[in-house]
């Protein structure tokens, strides 16, 4: 028979994982209650509160809560789990850079990149070439300057991986960027995605 302990991980975790699902399906308000009962079932585990925070953060700018999304962001920060802080990190750049506040939003990018490169460097991987380069997109936005380096990350990405669902998702992540470009900045680190203009 399975121990408590093990029913409320397995239970936790089937949740979380069902919050990645509804996100990526836009399906925003069952996402943040399915991610907030995985944090409510186990809320000592260190690596749920990365993921599960960092959903929520997704789900909370997705609605244009910033307040909320920010908050989320943090928490999911101060519980480091590496594969996915530097995601967690350019959603707190994100949502910086909407509220306009573009020093911290940098910060954010740029420990995002430095996050990623290392993750890069031991074993590399979509997820942190992606991070990677929204960080390097971000970071060069908050400077008002634009990034090509950014789109040859996601071209290394797109080499590992490019199923439709993890290429949306990073579309949607630079859709998020757009309200903070007015000038079309980022059109130089999209450069990756010939879809680009037929899906934002």
């Amino acid at each position: 028979m399975a121990r408590t302990g093990d029913r409320v991980n397995t239970l936790s975790t089937a949740l979380g994982n069902l919050a990645g699902v509804l996100l990526d399906v836009e399906r925003w308000a069952e996402a943040i209650v399915a991610a907030r009962e995985s944090l409510d079932i186990d809320p000592d585990n260190s690596n749920l509160r990365n993921w599960n925070n960092g959903f929520l953060a997704r789900a909370y700018l997705a609605t244009g809560d910033l307040a909320r999304a920010r908050e989320a962001a943090e928490t999911a920060r101060a519980s480091d789990e590496p594969e996915n802080l530097p995601n967690v990190l350019v959603l707190l750049g994100i949502v910086r850079l909407r509220q306009g506040v573009k020093q911290e939003a940098g910060d954010a990018f740029r420990t995002a990149i430095d996050k990623a490169a290392a993750l890069i460097q031991f074993a590399p991987n979509h997820n942190c070439l992606d991070a990677k380069g929204l960080g390097l997109a971000g970071l060069a936005l908050s400077e008002e300057q634009a990034s090509t380096a950014a789109a040859d990350c996601h071209r290394a990405a797109r080499a590992l991986n490019s199923d439709e669902g993890v290429v949306r998702r990073v579309r949607w992540l630079y859709d998020a960027l757009a309200p903070s470009d007015p000038r079309g900045l980022l059109a130089a680190a999209r450069g990756w995605d010939a879809g680009a203009d037929a899906t934002s």
